[in-house]
């Protein structure tokens, strides 16, 4: 899911996602920020205040439930 809320300094972005196990955390996440980052300055021509994803679990047979939060 994603939640977006307008604050005084702009806009705050929060992805929630799983991933596949055995893909780096640090690695999808930073790709996933950077893709929001660059296509909200391309399309709507601002940049976010931040962009947080929260990694809700990995994938392989079954999905195992986490919660890690990566902000930038």
């Amino acid at each position: 899911g994603i939640e977006v809320t307008e604050t005084e300094n702009g806009i705050v972005i929060k992805v929630y996602v799983v991933i596949r196990f055995g893909n780096s955390i640090k690695k999808t996440t930073d790709q996933i920020i950077d893709n929001i980052y660059d296509n909200m300055e391309k399309i709507m021509g601002i940049r976010p205040e931040k962009v947080t994803v929260v990694v809700t679990g990995t994938l392989s047979k079954n999905i195992a439930k986490r919660n890690i939060e990566v902000s930038r």
